[in-house]
């Protein structure tokens, strides 16, 4: 009897798994059979084993193996089994002829948990940060073959020199792996790194000069990076507002301050926290509008030249409510406005000589911009006329 085509299966298997089956298959090429039953096969585990593990007369075996696992070391991505065949008709049995059964482990991929994959350009961890990291467990490559296919590459080795870039953008990378059983289909996973630019703003406008009462705002505008929301702040206290714009509602509300003043920022937030950026600070300074409350006194509006009041000094500084006198700067006028001069307490004194003594006090704000304190500006009127004493001349 001489044997034909003796052939070993290839199989996959989970790594690991047991009670895999596999098969072998025998022929014979020449040789008498026996009769009418042809020939019989016989299926050993050894050359020289007596006892054969199966015997049939279609030449048809089925083994049961076992899957290597990924920890195993391997120079063909397999692992191999030795069986012996032969077969017997007439004469006696053939020689046994060796055949192997091989089984590769199933190609598995999975990336690992927890690590990162959004960074910033200057992120010092993404400086020669590896592709292969992002694989679970240590590569099996005695057992498979990894590619990858992203950033400008088909099918590129997934090698320790594979890094990835520094340049801002969306990286979408297909990393595969490949048993060695050629013909397997192959598993991937997909993977996205983002490299992020960080943000960095124009300035906000500061400072904001402002008069009385009224609304404005302050634009947080990003020149890089993008911001996925923001914070902003007043004098260190986070405000509700989480959008580029704030919104602000002002009113001088300190009497005793010649303007109230309050200091804002804003922090981006991009995806990752170096991406964060913070504005400058912007100061909105809110001044009050100017204006003059006259005291009784503007309410006698004529003296006699003899008049002990008049005598005394009248200060025409005591003719301006003392409430406003912190606000604002106050000046007059003894020449219908033409000219002012600035003036303080003890400053002026209503003359007292016959006539009428007009003038006009100027309020003006302390805002930084003469334009917009002049326009601002609120006056008292104040008209003191002196009358001449009466005199009896006696005539003799």
């Amino acid at each position: 009897i001489a044997l034909g085509a003796v052939t070993g299966s290839s199989v996959e298997a989970a790594a690991g798994s047991a009670n895999v089956s596999a098969s072998i298959t025998v022929t014979v090429s020449s040789g008498d059979k026996n009769g009418s039953d042809g020939y019989d096969y016989y299926l050993y585990d050894s050359n020289t084993a007596s006892v054969p593990l199966a015997n049939n007369d279609n030449g048809s075996f089925a083994v049961t193996v076992s899957a290597p696992s990924l920890t195993d070391t391997s120079t063909t991505g397999y692992k191999e089994y030795t069986y012996y065949v032969s077969a017997a008709g007439v004469c006696d049995e053939s020689a046994r002829q060796e055949v192997k059964v091989k089984v590769y482990p199933t190609a598995e991929i999975a990336l690992a948990s927890g690590i990162k994959t959004v960074f910033c350009t200057n992120d010092a961890d993404l400086v020669g940060k590896k592709l292969l990291d992002y694989v679970q467990g240590d590569m099996a490559t005695d057992w498979f073959e990894y590619t990858y296919s992203g950033n400008g590459v088909t099918d590129g080795s997934l090698a320790n020199s594979v890094v990835l870039p520094s340049v801002a953008g969306t990286y979408n990378y297909t990393l595969k792996a490949t048993n060695k059983l050629s013909g397997s289909t192959p598993v991937t996973v997909a993977l996205e790194i983002k490299v992020i630019t960080p943000i960095t703003f124009n300035n906000l406008i500061t400072p904001q000069n402002l008069e009385g009462s009224g609304t404005t705002s302050l634009t947080a505008s990003v020149t890089t990076g993008s911001a996925v929301s923001y914070e902003w702040y007043k004098d260190g206290q986070k405000q509700s507002e989480t959008g580029a714009t704030l919104n602000i509602s002002y009113d001088h509300m300190d009497a005793g301050t010649a303007y109230s003043s309050n200091t804002y920022y804003a922090i981006a937030l991009g995806e990752v926290s170096c991406a964060n950026g913070t504005t400058n600070n912007a100061v909105v300074n809110v001044y009050p509008v100017p204006s003059i409350t006259g005291t009784p006194l503007a309410l006698v509006t004529e003296y006699c030249e003899t008049d002990p009041v008049l005598l005394g000094g009248i200060d025409l500084w005591d003719y301006i409510d003392s409430s406003n006198e912190t606000w604002f700067t106050y000046s007059y006028s003894d020449d219908g406005g033409s000219t002012y001069t600035n003036f303080g307490s003890g400053d002026v004194t209503i003359p007292a000589t016959i006539g009428t003594h007009s003038y006009l006090i100027k309020a003006v704000n302390q805002h930084p911009d003469p334009v917009v304190s002049a326009a601002s500006a609120a006056t008292l009127s104040v008209s003191v006329q002196v009358e001449e004493m009466t005199r009896i001349t006696r005539v003799s």
